[in-house]
C-alpha cells in the first residue's frame, strides 16, 4: 500500500529520493498524492515549490495529451464502424438525391431535428434518420458522443452524463423551432449556408443566425459542421465538431 511506502520513505534510511518526504514540504503535496493514487505517477519534486509546480505542469500536460489521444482513437474507431455499415461508394439509406442543393439539404435536416425534438447527442434511432444529411466524420463524432452519454449514465446514474441535453446543432441551448435558409456561398471546396433560426418558446421570441458547412461526399452534399454565430452571453461558441471533440476529451 502507498501508506506503508510513505511511512518507510519517511522513517527508514534509503538511497532512493525521498519523494514523499520532499513532497510534504511542497504546496502541491495533495496533488502528488492524487496523481500517485489515481494514475500511479511517481514523482520526486524538490522542496522548492516552483520546481514542484513545473513538474506538476509537465505531468498534467502529459495526462491531457493522453486524454486527447484516447478521444482521437475513439473517433477513428467510430468512423471505421460507420464506414463498415455500407459498401464502398454506397450512399446512406434514404440519402438526399445527388441533385439536392445545399440549401435544401440544410432545410430538410433542421426540419427533421425539430420534428424529432432532438436534444443532446441523437439517439441511435434519431441518428439513423439524420445520417443521410451528415458527413461520415460528423456522423462518427455523434456516434461517439452518444456512446459517451450511455457510458456516463451506466457508470454513475446520479450524475448528469455528457451530451445528454442541449441542442448541438445551433447556438441556443433550447434549439430553434423554426428555420429559414437566407444565403449560401462557396468556401474553397465547401458550401456555407446561412440559416436564420427562431425559438418562440421564449418571450419575446429569440432570433439569430448560424452557418452550416457542407461538403460533397459520394456525389451528394452533406453537412460536415455547424458554426455557432449567436451573440448573447450564453450562446454556444465555436463549432459543432470542436465542441464534440472537446467534450469527448474531457475525463469522465
Amino acid at each position: 500500500m502507498w501508506r506503508d511506502r510513505l511511512a518507510r520513505d519517511r522513517f527508514a534510511p534509503s538511497a532512493e529520493p525521498k519523494r514523499w518526504e520532499e513532497a510534504t514540504f511542497s504546496p502541491l503535496r495533495g496533488r502528488w498524492w492524487h496523481l500517485y493514487e489515481r494514475f500511479g505517477v511517481e514523482v520526486a519534486p524538490r522542496a522548492n515549490g516552483l520546481s514542484a509546480t513545473r513538474r506538476a505542469g509537465e505531468i498534467l500536460a502529459d495526462l491531457d495529451r493522453r486524454a486527447r489521444l484516447r478521444c482521437r482513437l475513439l473517433v477513428v474507431v467510430a468512423a471505421l464502424l460507420v464506414a463498415c455499415d455500407r459498401e464502398p461508394g454506397e450512399a446512406p439509406a434514404s440519402a438526399s438525391p445527388a441533385s439536392a442543393s445545399p440549401r435544401s439539404v440544410v432545410q430538410d435536416f433542421y426540419a427533421a431535428t425539430i420534428a424529432q425534438r432532438v436534444t443532446g447527442a441523437p439517439t441511435a434511432a434519431q441518428l439513423t434518420s439524420l445520417a443521410p444529411y451528415l458527413s461520415d466524420t460528423l456522423r462518427a463524432l455523434l456516434v461517439a458522443a452518444r456512446q459517451r452519454t450511455e457510458a456516463d449514465a451506466a457508470r454513475d446514474p446520479n450524475e448528469k452524463p455528457a451530451f445528454v441535453e442541449g441542442d448541438l446543432f445551433s447556438s441556443l441551448f433550447e434549439g430553434p423551432n423554426a428555420v429559414e435558409v437566407v444565403a449560401d456561398s462557396t468556401r474553397g471546396d465547401q458550401q456555407v449556408v446561412t440559416v436564420r433560426m427562431t425559438s418562440t418558446t421564449a418571450n419575446p421570441p429569440v432570433r439569430w443566425t448560424d452557418r452550416v458547412v457542407l461538403m460533397k461526399e459520394r456525389g451528394r452534399y452533406v453537412i460536415d459542421d455547424v458554426e455557432y454565430a449567436g451573440t448573447w452571453d450564453f450562446a454556444s461558441k465555436g463549432t459543432l465538431r470542436a465542441s464534440i471533440v472537446e467534450g469527448l476529451a474531457t475525463s469522465p
